[in-house]
């Protein structure tokens, strides 16, 4: 679906029905879908890097670059299938090397640039990489492994270096963009062969590569098109190897639009970079709300964002404060896009809702293998065309995460008589208090609407009573209002909305949370602190034993 389509369909009529999506074909493959844009408006500005990188290029230029370096991957031993890992940070490199790789069928292993040596020696075994394209600045990291570890000569290429000495068993990344700019003879390029290896974020054991194809990626990239109004100008600003600036990327593509990409996230900055650029979409996290006003934001070109994991009292703030639709979707690895919330919906605002589902999407929710009724509490299962091909090396995890053709998410949901889900949590973060099931979402979502919150997790304690207490880990907000938060204020605001049993007893402040490769908060990382309830952590009943 063009972005012309996409327009016509999206101003003045309601986009809650979304039937027809699925009706029109996809293209061939990924950069299929460039090409075809690029054929159509040559001169506009698909790449623009921001805060002191000005890398520029234009969907044409674009497209002469990837099948340059299609050309010389090709050169140096890539074929379809090959598997090649991406160590970069956010550079035009980055996309340059996956369209590239799209090219020729190539599979594109994307990995964290925090990973340690140990992780990345783990990576490049686990998943046969034969090809390694790393940045300058992480070349130490991939030289620290173990030299039975490391690929073979020839297959390191260095990005952002210079010329290599011509004994060096590297290749220099600017070699790589001289040559012919035509296609090379390479096997057909079908919606189904994998495009990416995509790590899961670890946060419930060691995370699990899935394997990801043209399919996946250009229908997920659909079907984000379709929640509201075309974009023009998308600012991407966490890092590429992360699943959320993929999709946008492939948003983008459909769209026609521009990408304005900053080297690292940042906050702070957040306002300045949508009215400087005059960003019209991208995506917000709670901590955004956190945020003091910004008279600027008046005049910014904003048309709607996206979020995940909202608290709903904190939703119509966010979005007075943009003066733009914000909505919720969700989503993850395995599935792509699984819920939203059309951007003309404003009934559901403040809700708390994930919307219904997204294109190509059908859901049920389910209780001891069978589907519950409106109301009730269940795991989310998914089915669907274009979800991931498996886990790369983990045949029996695949097989466990699918009940027939239905994937199970492991997330609690409920529905409710209008078709609308809601997100209850993670099955297995459940704390089990003096027999009573505490969603651990519930409390953050809570905690995470008190003014000086900036990020918040609720882990279980030990408690030879009660079986487990509750203890919530709270980072607080910059400025006065995060000064100001105390223990007492964020029990106040639990006491008032919360039944009693879920009100956490302990409380800690940290200057920041743990957070996995994939940027979520790492909750057995706080689990294996060896005392819970150390000094620092505040105890709300501390006249009571914890035998009582």
């Amino acid at each position: 679906m063009g972005s012309e389509m996409l327009s016509d369909k999206l101003h003045g009529q309601t986009v809650t029905d979304w039937s027809n999506v699925e009706e029109t074909p996809l293209p061939a493959n990924i950069a299929s879908l460039l090409d075809d844009v690029a054929a159509k408006h040559p001169e506009r500005t698909l790449w623009q890097g921001i805060d002191g990188d000005d890398t520029e290029l234009s969907y044409a230029e674009f497209g002469r670059q990837s099948r340059r370096l299609a050309n010389r991957f090709h050169a140096i031993g890539v074929r379809k299938g090959t598997h090649v890992a991406l160590v970069l940070p956010n550079v035009a490199g980055f996309f340059l090397s996956w369209v590239a790789l799209c090219r020729l069928g190539a599979v594109a292993v994307m990995v964290n640039t925090s990973s340690t040596s140990a992780e990345l020696a783990r990576m490049l075994k686990g998943t046969a990489v034969e090809f390694l394209v790393i940045d300058q600045q992480y070349l130490h990291v991939y030289e620290a492994i173990s030299e039975g570890s490391r690929l073979a000569d020839g297959h390191v290429i260095v990005h952002g270096a210079a010329a290599m000495p011509s004994t060096t068993s590297i290749v220099a990344w600017s070699t790589l963009l001289e040559g012919p700019a035509a296609d090379v003879l390479v096997p057909e390029v079908g919606l189904d062969d994998i495009a990416s290896i995509q790590f899961t974020s670890g946060s419930s054991g060691v995370p699990k590569a899935c394997m990801l194809s043209h399919r996946y990626w250009l229908t997920l990239g659909k079907a984000r098109c379709c929640i509201g109004p075309t974009p023009e100008r998308m600012l991407i600003d966490s890092p590429l190897f992360y699943m959320g600036p993929l999709w946008r990327i492939v948003m983008a593509l459909y769209s026609g639009a521009t990408l304005y990409v900053a080297p690292r996230y940042s906050l702070s900055r957040l306002f300045e970079r949508i009215v400087d650029y005059r960003i019209d979409f991208c995506s917000v996290t709670y901590p955004v709300a956190k945020l003091q006003d910004d008279p600027r934001l008046a005049n910014s070109s904003l048309k709607w964002l996206s979020t995940y994991g909202l608290s709903k009292d904190l939703h119509v703030g966010l979005e007075k404060r943009f003066g733009v639709p914000v909505r919720e979707i969700y989503g993850m690895t395995e599935v792509g896009a699984a819920l939203a919330m059309p951007v003309d919906d404003t009934s559901m605002v403040g809700s708390g809702s994930c919307g219904k589902p997204a294109p190509f999407r059908r859901l049920k929710i389910v209780e001891d293998g069978h589907e519950v009724p409106e109301g009730t509490a269940g795991e989310l299962w998914i089915s669907g065309p274009a979800m991931f091909s498996g886990y790369y090396g983990n045949p029996e995890a695949t097989e466990a995460a699918f009940e027939g053709e239905w994937f199970k998410t492991g997330d609690l949901f409920r529905r409710d008589a209008n078709g609308y889900y809601f997100m209850l949590g993670r099955i297995k973060d459940i704390i089990r208090r003096s027999g009573e099931n505490i969603s651990a979402a519930e409390i953050e979502l809570t905690v995470n609407a008190v003014e000086g919150v900036l990020e918040a997790a609720a882990i279980p304690v030990p408690d030879p009573l009660r079986g487990e207490e509750v203890k919530i880990v709270i980072s607080r907000a910059p400025g006065q209002s995060g000064d100001r938060l105390t223990h007492e204020m964020v029990h106040q605001a639990c006491r008032d909305v919360l039944s009693p049993f879920k009100v956490p007893r302990y409380v800690e402040f940290v200057a920041s949370l743990p957070k996995t490769p994939t940027g979520k908060i790492d909750k057995n990382c706080l689990k294996r602190v060896e005392n819970l309830i150390g000094d620092g952590v505040y105890d709300a009943r501390p006249d009571k034993t914890r035998s009582e």
